[in-house]
């Protein structure tokens, strides 16, 4: 049993960080909140996986009426991220909209995020 409870609190820390998983073509929903980690900037963030196929280009779209959007991918997670690209303002409005040419196949992280450090509220997500 405290084996068991031992092994959830180590992964507790990625479970918090990790949102869930992108299933491409699907719009998913989400939501900033207070208790979201925060970046360096003091932005709180949602880190979500998807997997990806090397050499497609995969366009990412984030709307929120709650917030200004900022939609981020790299790879890796918490103090080992590495950013490859975001976009704020690509999309219609204040929407981000980021397209991507992937160079090798594997798992990559989609951050999702506001422009400032109030940004918080609902959002929804979609990879195509």
């Amino acid at each position: 049993m405290r084996i068991l409870i031992l092994a959830a609190l180590v992964a507790l820390p990625a479970l918090l960080q990790a949102q869930g998983v992108l299933t491409p073509g699907r719009i998913t929903p989400g939501t900033i909140a207070a208790a979201d980690p925060a970046n360096e900037d003091g932005q709180h963030y949602n880190d979500w996986r998807v997997a990806l196929r090397s050499r497609h280009r995969y366009r990412v779209t984030m709307r929120s009426r709650a917030f200004d959007p900022v939609v981020v991918i790299g790879r890796g997670d918490g103090g080992d991220w590495h950013e490859l690209d975001k976009d704020d303002d690509g999309g219609l409005g204040t929407n981000a909209h980021l397209e991507y040419r992937v160079p090798e196949t594997g798992r990559y992280s989609i951050r999702a995020r506001g422009i400032g450090r109030d940004s918080k509220g609902a959002y929804t997500i979609r990879v195509e």
